[in-house]
């Protein structure tokens, strides 16, 4: 968890990072989910902001921007 005054910034990912319980740099693909939320509460439904990236390679030294969207209230 990060607060939106720490935006925008860097965070390197690594196997301790993964929520799924699995090394990442056992996997052939990732993908990387950001999501902000007013009230601080995780999930999609919770989000007000939403920036995704799908089938990432793993990688020591490959870096890749997210860059946040609104999320159209539901």
């Amino acid at each position: 968890r990060r607060s939106a005054s720490e935006l925008p910034l860097s965070v390197r990912l690594d196997d301790a990072s993964s929520m799924a319980g699995q090394k990442i740099s056992a996997l052939n693909r990732v993908d990387i989910e950001v999501q902000l939320s007013a009230t601080g509460q995780p999930g999609r439904a919770n989000a007000s902001w939403l920036a995704t990236a799908a089938n990432v390679e793993p990688s020591t030294d490959a870096a890749i921007q997210l860059i946040l969207e609104a999320v159209e209230p539901q």
